[in-house]
């Protein structure tokens, strides 16, 4: 069975999601779907919307066949280590295909800023070093430095969906993974257009019409996702306000720094601006500058909830090995019993915490932890992951 991986949050699945699936079907003619599905916490630094659970019966609706879920030491992370733990993850159960969504469907454009990418020695550039010293951001020194050589490869960098299939293609040259990739245009409508039945919209502003009670958000998304999400609860990570504010207070900039990506000054800044902590977007608000972007923030805040103190380098030393199973179908089932032999797929917490090795299992430690400060934002029971069983879809 020809395996094709797709890397996904689906904070709602909606239309686009839909859109990528059919068409990465119909252009790969693959047999079985794995969706590689962030966790309790996201990319972009926050908690997810709705709970993975959740999001899991949205991916096999659908058309995913396989619901596994990227570990939460890779998933709120950088695009680079964000792409690393997915594309190893999707590796170890055999996908040979991957297909995501871009700004850019140019394949070959794409391929050649990863490879120019990965050319780049982040240690010794002496620009790179030069424009960090600026006060730029990391991936905006990155960007300009790209510019010099490749100034069309660097002009994708200013979209983030561009950015994280650069990632994608950059970890598959790095580690010569046999996953041919495939990339989708991205169809979306501005904020500011008339909303239709079968609306194409990105799914933060999706988020942001249900936060604002606009039923109109059922016109972007399939009318099983509309149906679903009449009366669940969605997640904020304003949620966790006071929490943060607790451990801000308590924390000193020095002991701050052992959560990854806070350097001392950051670390300052965020000390610096608590008396003016009210409203957590208000705060990321006065942390952030050209150096530390909002998201940086937003997931250094979510290192702190969780307690999570790995550092960048060891997490590109340490790849993920366990496959959490959120769910399948009749296909994935199918597929499943043909990579029993050769991949460690955890469908029960209990017995999947006694066969992964130490280091795996401090990773684990991480998902479990997540997963129940995840259900106090919205009220939730402790202990889920125990009691939940992986989604099955006949």
């Amino acid at each position: 069975m020809k395996a094709l991986g797709i890397v996904a949050e689906y904070d709602p699945f909606h239309n686009g999601h839909r859109y990528h699936i059919v068409q990465s079907k119909k252009i790969t003619g693959a047999d079985v779907i794995v969706c590689m599905l962030s966790g309790d916490f996201v990319q972009r630094g926050t908690p997810s919307f709705y709970d993975k659970y959740v999001r899991t019966h949205m991916a096999l609706d659908g058309g995913a066949d396989i619901v596994l879920m990227l570990p939460f030491a890779y998933s709120c992370q950088t695009a680079e280590i964000f792409a690393f733990g997915a594309l190893h993850l999707l590796n170890l159960i055999g996908c040979t295909m991957l297909s995501f969504g871009s700004e850019c469907d140019d394949i070959e454009l794409l391929q050649q800023a990863a490879y120019d990418l990965c050319q780049q020695d982040h240690h010794s550039c002496p620009a790179l070093k030069t424009h960090l010293s600026s006060g730029r951001s990391f991936a905006k020194a990155r960007q300009l430095v790209l510019g010099n050589r490749n100034p069309q490869a660097a002009a994708l960098l200013n979209h983030s969906n561009n950015i994280l299939a650069i990632e994608y293609l950059k970890q598959i040259l790095l580690h010569n993974y046999p996953i041919t990739p495939y990339a989708i245009k991205r169809v979306s409508v501005l904020h500011d257009e008339p909303i239709k039945k079968n609306t194409f919209s990105s799914a933060s502003h999706i988020r942001q019409m249900i936060c604002n009670h606009n039923k109109e958000f059922t016109s972007c998304v399939p009318d099983f996702v509309a149906d679903m999400l009449q009366t669940l609860p969605y997640n904020l990570l304003e949620n966790y306000r006071t929490i943060l504010y607790q451990n801000l207070l308590i924390h000193t900039p020095q002991s701050l720094c052992a959560f990854p990506d806070i350097s001392l000054s950051l670390a300052n800044k965020m000390k610096n601006n608590l008396s003016f902590f009210s409203d957590i977007e208000e705060y990321i608000d006065l942390v952030a500058d050209k150096r530390y972007t909002k998201s940086r923030i937003r997931r250094s805040l979510c290192h702190i909830l969780i307690h999570f103190q790995h550092a960048h380098k060891d997490l590109s030393l340490i790849a993920p090995s366990y496959l959490r199973l959120l769910g399948f179908n009749k296909t994935g089932k199918k597929y499943l019993a043909t990579r029993k032999k050769t991949n460690l797929v955890l469908s029960n917490v209990k017995d999947g915490y006694r066969r992964v090795d130490e280091a795996q299992r401090a990773f684990l430690d991480y998902d479990l932890r997540a997963s129940d400060i995840y259900q106090l934002g919205i009220g939730g029971q402790k202990a889920t992951d125990y009691r939940a069983a992986p989604v099955y879809i006949p």
